[in-house]
C-alpha cells in the first residue's frame, strides 16, 4: 500500500503551523524592520503623521479606531516625552501622498510605537488620504508665559502671549470656549464665562504666531499647561488672529431690536456689548424662553427672519439653546461669538434670528390690505398677532394670490377674471414683520391663514398681487424691424419686459401669433 504524502502526524502539523507563525511575524514591522515616524506641514510637535516602512514614507488612517491614546503613543516615537497628545483631522494639515498604513489600529497607550500596536494590516486599502491623521503632542516650556489683551478694554481684545522675549498672538483655530476661559485666568480675570472671538473685531496683529493647535480641558490655569502644536506656528496667518471676551459683570440680558417691544432681532448683552444669535438649533421653545425673559407672558412665540428689523449687529452667537421651562439666559447655553458676514446676505451662514411675542388670543381673524398700489394690486400685507407683516413670495403662486384677493374682497374672481402674485419691488421696499413664508395653498381656501406654510425661508423677497385682471394682454416688439426686436407686454396700465428663462421656442411661437405672424 503506499502512504499517503500528506503529513498527518501531531509533530509535523505543530511545525507547519509554528513556521507559518514565525512568517507572519517576520512580515510585520518590528520584526522586519523597525519604524521611524515622523511630522509634516506643521511644527516640530504637530503635523500630519507620517511613518517609514518598507522603505517608503506614508500616512496613518485616521479612523474611529485612531484617537488620542494612539496620538500618545505617536509622539512616544518622536521622542517627545508628551504626557498628552490629541489626534486631529487630515484638514488641520493637508493630504499627504504615498501608501496608507495601519487597519484598526489599536493601542493600550503604554507602548513605545505604533509597531507594537494591534492592527489588522499593515497596508490600508479601504482608506483614502483625505481620512490621513495628524497628531499634537504637548511640549513643556521653561518659561512662565504672560498673556495681555491689545484693540480693545481691560476684558477684552486681541490676544497675544510673552515668550521668547517676544510678544505674539495666538492661533485662533480651534481656539473656543475653554481656552478663552483659561486665557481670561491667565489675565487675572475671575471670569465663569468667556467667549472667542476673531480678529475681525479687534484687528490682525503682527510677529510670531504662538500656541496653535489649542486644546484645554478647562481647568488650567496658563493656556502652557494646555494641549498644543509648538510656540511657533509656520501655517497660521494673522488673519485668524484670536481675541477673547472676559464676562466680568456676570449677568446676561436680552433684548429685541425692531419697531416695537415685542418684536425684533434677538440680541444678547454680554460684558457690555450686545451681540446677536444665529438662527441655527432656535427652535419655538428658545422663543418662548426669550419673551418669558421679557416678561411677557405668550403662550406662543413665532420665530421671524431677523434682516427686516435693520442693520445687523456684525457678531452673533453660534447658537442658543435653552431648557424648559427657561425663565433666565442662565439656564441657556451659549455658542461662541462669530461674525455673522453681511456681505453674504441672508443665508444659512449668515442670518441672525428675530423673535416676535405674542400676547394676543388669537381670536381676531387675518386681514390682508394691499399697500402702495391701487385697490386691486399692490404689496401684499397681512395682519395676525396684533402686527401687520409681508408675505414671503417664495412659492407664492397663482393658487396663492386667487386667496388672497378672495380675502380682499375679490369674491368669485377667478371665474370670471383672475389673479396673479407679482414681486413687491414694484411697489416699493417693505420694512414690516415677516408673518408667512412659503405659504402653499390649493386655490380653495378663504384665508391664507388656512394654507400650509414653513418655518424658514433664507430666499424671502415681499410678494405683491394683482386681482381683478379684466384687460385684454398686449405684446410688441421694441427694436429696429417688426419682426424682431425686444419684447414686451403690456400689462396692468404698464409696459414690461419678459424674463427669458424658460420661454422656449413654443413661447416664441406664441408671441409670433399674438404679433399677427403665422408662424
Amino acid at each position: 500500500m503506499v502512504s499517503s504524502s500528506h503529513p498527518s502526524t501531531p509533530s509535523t502539523m505543530m511545525y507547519i503551523i509554528v513556521s507559518v507563525y514565525l512568517i507572519s511575524l517576520l512580515l510585520r514591522p518590528g520584526y522586519g524592520e523597525h519604524l521611524k515616524a515622523r511630522l509634516v506641514d506643521g511644527t516640530a510637535s504637530a503635523g500630519r503623521l507620517e511613518i517609514l516602512y518598507n522603505g517608503t514614507w506614508g500616512t496613518v488612517c485616521e479612523t474611529y479606531s485612531f484617537d488620542n491614546t494612539e496620538a500618545l503613543v505617536a509622539c512616544r516615537m518622536l521622542g517627545l516625552n508628551s504626557t498628552r497628545a490629541r489626534a486631529v483631522s487630515s484638514y488641520r494639515y493637508g493630504e499627504g501622498s504615498g501608501p496608507i498604513l495601519f487597519s484598526n489600529l489599536d493601542c493600550q497607550g503604554h507602548e513605545s510605537s505604533l509597531e507594537q500596536c494591534w492592527y489588522r494590516d499593515v497596508y490600508n486599502n479601504d482608506c483614502s488620504h483625505w481620512n490621513d491623521v495628524g497628531v499634537v503632542c504637548r511640549t513643556i516650556s521653561d518659561q512662565q508665559l504672560t498673556a495681555r489683551i491689545v484693540n480693545g478694554t481691560s476684558s477684552e481684545g486681541r490676544l497675544e502671549i510673552f515668550y521668547n522675549g517676544a510678544w505674539g498672538t495666538v492661533c485662533g483655530r480651534d481656539f473656543g470656549r475653554r481656552e478663552a476661559l483659561v486665557a481670561c485666568r491667565m489675565l487675572g480675570l475671575n471670569s465663569t464665562i468667556a467667549l472667542p472671538v476673531s480678529s475681525l473685531k479687534y484687528g490682525e496683529g503682527s510677529g510670531p504666531i504662538f500656541l496653535s493647535d489649542l486644546y484645554c480641558d478647562g481647568n488650567e490655569t496658563s493656556l502652557e499647561q494646555c494641549l498644543h502644536g509648538g510656540f511657533y506656528n509656520n501655517y497660521c496667518i494673522h488673519l485668524f488672529d484670536v481675541g477673547v471676551v472676559c464676562e466680568t459683570n456676570g449677568q446676561r440680558t436680552a433684548r429685541l431690536v425692531g419697531k416695537t417691544s415685542k418684536a425684533g432681532r434677538l440680541e444678547i448683552k454680554f460684558n457690555r456689548q450686545w451681540i446677536g444669535v444665529s438662527y441655527k438649533r432656535f427652535t419655538p421653545q428658545e422663543a418662548q424662553a426669550v419673551c418669558r425673559m421679557l416678561g411677557f407672558n405668550s403662550s406662543s412665540s413665532a420665530v421671524v427672519l431677523p434682516y427686516i428689523f435693520g442693520a445687523d449687529p456684525g457678531f452673533r452667537y453660534e447658537y442658543l439653546k435653552c431648557k424648559e421651562p427657561a425663565t433666565s439666559l442662565e439656564e441657556c447655553e451659549l455658542g461662541d461669538v462669530v461674525e455673522s458676514f453681511p456681505w453674504k446676505g441672508y443665508s444659512e451662514e449668515s442670518a441672525n434670528i428675530g423673535v416676535m411675542c405674542d400676547e394676543s388670543n388669537d381670536s381676531e381673524p387675518m386681514k390682508a390690505r394691499l399697500v402702495n398700489g391701487t385697490s386691486e394690486a399692490g404689496r401684499l400685507e397681512i395682519f395676525s398677532k396684533g402686527e401687520w407683516g409681508i408675505v414671503c413670495g417664495e412659492s407664492f403662486g397663482k393658487e396663492e394670490a386667487e386667496v388672497a384677493c378672495n380675502m380682499l374682497g375679490f369674491k368669485g374672481f377667478k371665474y370670471s377674471t383672475g389673479a396673479r402674485a407679482v414681486h413687491a419691488d414694484i411697489y416699493g421696499q417693505s420694512s414690516g414683520f415677516v408673518l408667512l413664508r412659503n405659504v402653499n395653498c390649493t386655490g380653495t381656501e378663504n384665508t391664507l391663514e388656512q394654507c400650509t406654510q414653513a418655518r424658514f425661508s433664507f430666499s424671502c423677497f415681499p410678494v405683491g398681487v394683482i386681482c381683478n385682471i379684466t384687460e385684454q394682454v398686449t405684446v410688441r416688439l421694441v427694436g429696429k424691424t417688426s419682426k424682431a426686436g425686444l419684447l414686451e407686454i403690456y400689462f396692468n396700465g404698464n409696459w414690461n419686459t419678459v424674463c427669458d428663462d424658460e420661454i422656449g421656442k413654443e413661447g416664441a411661437e406664441v408671441v409670433c401669433r399674438m404679433l399677427g405672424f403665422n408662424k
